[in-house]
């Protein structure tokens, strides 16, 4: 069997070396880091982004495609319910809202042809 001597001058060196280590962590962590940022960082940082390009918006008009189909498809279901309409009343309000829409699907229309066009040959 190894027989372990007991030193008291190394376990005190051994002591004073953890406390002067504790306080090297201590002060280490209680100090405050200095940031410093270099004088041209925001002229390289700006270097690295890409140029914006401008939006350009063209004009598709589906909108209005689907507005002359929705009003092709109301003028051929109003003549469709056309010969019912003396049948009941439920038939007469159901071709009255088809007319009204019809009516409001080319007033929209119409206004919007006369915005653009006076937006356009101003």
């Amino acid at each position: 069997m190894a027989e372990h001597s007991m030193n008291p001058m190394d376990s005190e060196s051994q002591l004073l070396e953890a406390q002067v280590i504790e306080k090297r962590i201590t002060l280490a962590l209680e100090t405050a880091p200095k940031p410093e940022i270099p004088p041209n960082f925001a002229a390289s940082l700006a270097a690295q982004v890409p140029a914006i390009r401008p939006v350009t918006l063209t004009p598709h008009g589906y909108g209005r495609n689907a507005a002359v189909v929705s009003m092709c498809v109301l003028l051929a279901l109003i003549f469709a319910f056309a010969h019912r309409t003396g049948a009941s009343p439920l038939w007469t309000s159901i071709e009255w809202i088809f007319c009204t829409q019809f009516a409001l699907v080319a007033v929209w229309l119409a206004v919007r042809q006369a915005g653009t066009h006076s937006l356009w040959h101003s």
